[in-house]
């Protein structure tokens, strides 16, 4: 079988709440010299939310650059971070918000602003007030960033 092949009994087990044997099936796809791809990663994601295996997510995030050499994309980013949150790690998602970027400016400002605003969620049920403060603030600020026109739209409206 190949890594799809994999992948797709992988994503079964992770619906049915079946992360052990998941987990057991992972070993054998690397002990057999496969490595994970980004929809691989997402799966086990996935299945570490519907579980709350933050562990796991952990050692994903950790073997998905160093390891496999998959770089995470906009959905990876999410489920992890909305991992973290859930389990209140907000610390670890708060790291995560600042440092991941994902793709264009616009792009960034919007999915850092959905971001935060998980964040300050989480800080605010921990009762982090000054987290919370300060995320709600990087949301507005994103968000804000996000709604205003790019200096190429106000010369293309200005030239028209």
């Amino acid at each position: 079988p190949d890594i799809i092949s994999y992948t797709t009994v992988l994503k079964g087990m992770c619906g049915d709440l079946r992360l052990n044997e998941a987990k057991e099936l992972l070993k054998e796809v690397e002990m057999k010299g496969l490595k994970p791809n980004i929809r691989t990663v997402n799966t086990l994601l996935r299945g570490c939310i519907f579980s709350g295996d933050i562990k796991f997510a952990e050692e994903i995030t950790s073997s998905m650059q160093k390891k496999w050499k998959v770089d995470p994309d906009v959905s990876s980013k999410e489920y992890i971070i909305a991992l973290f949150c859930r389990g209140l790690c907000i610390d670890k998602a708060t790291t995560l918000v600042k440092n991941w970027k994902t793709g264009s400016e616009l792009e960034d400002a919007v999915h850092s602003a959905t971001l935060s605003l998980c964040v300050g969620r989480a800080a605010t049920l921990l009762g982090e007030w000054k987290i919370a403060k300060n995320m709600l603030k990087a949301t507005l600020q994103l968000l804000e960033k996000a709604s205003a026109p790019s200096k190429q739209s106000k010369e293309t409206q200005s030239e028209g």
